[in-house]
């Protein structure tokens, strides 16, 4: 469990250090963090999450095997009218078949 903890620490050191100052944290559960970033091109949001991604495989002596990242770009005409609770099943829905598809290929081999 201090293994756990001790990670989830250092994941959040590492987006609080290397996301923009505007961007809102959330930890929803089950080591499940969630950014919100305003006002961001899908190209600045790719740049941001390549970055997030580098920083994060410098975590991988201590980074369990599955540690997976979605991300979803709304317009702000989107974002209006789009149900935040139907935006973040949609997110975790595909986290959970990048997991079952990640062991599908293993079972495989």
């Amino acid at each position: 469990m201090e293994e756990h903890d001790a990670f989830l620490r250092a994941l959040a050191h590492e987006l609080r250090t290397h996301r923009l100052p505007a961007e809102q944290f959330f930890y929803i559960d089950d080591a499940t963090f969630l950014i919100y970033s305003y006002d961001l091109s899908e190209h600045q949001m790719a740049q941001l999450t390549q970055t997030t991604r580098q920083h994060l495989a410098a975590l991988a002596p201590v980074q369990p095997t599955g540690l997976k990242m979605r991300q979803a770009h709304l317009t702000q005409a989107q974002a209006a009218k789009y149900d935040f609770h139907r935006l973040l099943h949609h997110l975790v829905c595909e986290l959970e078949t990048d997991i079952v598809m990640e062991y599908l290929l293993e079972a495989e081999q």
